[in-house]
């Protein structure tokens, strides 16, 4: 999914390869008007292809979102309170302490509302 901020959801259908591509044509860009971000929710920070899709992007144009109450973690819901949990594992992939990836994802999310 697209929408006008540039957002991209991360679905299924994405391929590493895909992902990739979007993520290098705006590499060199500045953070502004037409830059891709790509939104995980907990179910895809779990899999194997969603930990393929985060490897093949720039940490600058990742986002976190639930998408509640359409994924579950486990029997329930996806909820705001399973984010810490995929700081968890954006860390673990991207060989990073936790307090930077999270200052990375809060300054992803603020450029993308700034630029919006």
């Amino acid at each position: 999914m697209n929408d006008k901020s540039g957002r991209l959801g991360t679905f299924a259908g994405h391929s590493a390869e895909t992902a990739k591509e979007a993520g290098q044509a705006h590499a060199d860009w500045p953070p502004a008007k037409g830059v891709s971000y790509f939104s995980f929710n907990p179910a895809m920070t779990a899999t194997s292809k969603g930990q393929t899709l985060l490897e093949a992007l720039p940490m600058d144009r990742v986002l976190l979102e639930t998408d509640g109450p359409f994924t579950r973690v486990g029997p329930r819901p996806a909820r705001p309170s399973d984010l810490p949990r995929m700081l968890g594992h954006l860390a673990a992939r991207w060989a990073l302490p936790s307090d930077d990836v999270i200052r990375q994802v809060r300054e992803n999310q603020q450029r993308l509302h700034t630029s919006a």
